[in-house]
């Protein structure tokens, strides 16, 4: 098994996060993009926050997110992030069969350092956000 895992420096998983308004809050969606030409398959994200809140250690539950594949071209939403979570460090575990080899990438976003300024289009999902 241990064969079947490339440990190589890779992008294909992109994850997209989009601010929204909801009158009060801002809610980051998170986005996973398949932005290349081949279907990723037996996708599975894993999902937690960490950090200090308002002076206290603060650790959510891990959510694990079963894609399935995802087709060439393609996104699915994986959580939204609101609240006391945005000041938590959120890490995104991805993992998937690319090209017949096992992938996987870690992902972590402090949502606070993302700067209005380098919000951007991203076409695949026709909206406005950051691409990590």
């Amino acid at each position: 098994m241990l064969k079947d895992i490339n440990f190589d420096n890779h992008d294909i998983f992109k994850l997209a996060i989009c601010p929204s308004y909801d009158g009060l809050d801002t809610i980051y969606d998170v986005i996973l993009l398949n932005e290349t030409d081949e279907k990723i398959e037996q996708v599975m994200v894993s999902c937690s926050g960490h950090g200090e809140v308002l002076g206290q250690e603060k650790n959510t539950a891990i959510m694990r997110v079963m894609v399935g594949d995802l087709p060439a071209f393609s996104f699915v939403g994986i959580e939204s992030i609101i609240g006391e979570t945005v000041d938590l460090r959120n890490d995104f575990f991805i993992c998937g069969f690319y090209e017949g080899r096992l992938k996987d990438k870690l992902i972590r976003i402090y949502i606070r350092d993302l700067l209005e300024n380098d919000l951007k289009e991203i076409p695949l999902i026709d909206r406005k956000g950051w691409l990590v």
